[in-house]
């Protein structure tokens, strides 16, 4: 068994300093591995729509969920489903009843849960300023290539991709014309 010595390692060279542009995929100054910060990615949404839409109709929507919530649930497995109506209080209280199992099962946090899934509602609105017809008879505008281009923005935002490894290449050219700015 022979074996070959490794490559000198190289020096980083600085990078040269560009002109700021907006940025879709979030940078990191410091590479740390581990799970992604989910809390942050309405700021960093909020961001990217400010720089990139260029006619404000990118709302980011906050959902807020009304009482009463409805549970149907079971005493035990033999038993007929049960329905329940859920309040404020009796909401809260579930809530709290929900961590206190999870904290319980991973012993505050001390044993990692695997093959979990979480999921993150995240919702945003496009708004036109006039009516659909509105905008294509009168303004002479595809509200298509504002919505893909609306589209583009929350999901290269949300999946850390830039626009381009997106989108199918036979439709770059198309969308690249309608929206520069996501290309810069």
């Amino acid at each position: 068994v022979s074996s070959t010595p490794a490559p000198p390692a190289q020096k980083a060279e600085p990078a040269e300093p560009k002109q700021e542009k907006p940025k879709i995929v979030e940078q990191n100054s410091e590479a740390v591995a581990g799970p992604r910060d989910l809390t942050k990615i309405p700021n960093i949404l909020n961001n990217n729509i400010d720089q990139l839409d260029d006619d404000a109709a990118l709302h980011s929507t906050i959902i807020k969920p009304t009482t009463p919530w409805h549970r149907n649930y079971q005493k035990s497995l033999l038993s007929s489903p049960t329905e329940e109506s859920l309040g404020e209080t009796k909401l809260e209280k579930e809530k709290n009843k929900a961590f206190d199992l999870l904290d319980g099962l991973t012993r505050s946090g001390a044993l990692d849960i695997y093959d979990s899934s979480f999921h993150v509602l995240i919702a945003t609105t496009h708004c036109f300023d006039k009516t659909l017809i509105n905008t294509v008879v009168q303004e002479n505008v595809n509200p298509i290539d504002k919505v893909e281009r609306s589209m583009l923005i929350v999901t290269s935002t949300i999946h850390e991709e830039e626009p381009a490894a997106l989108i199918k290449d036979e439709h770059l050219s198309r969308v690249s014309a309608a929206s520069p700015k996501l290309f810069e």
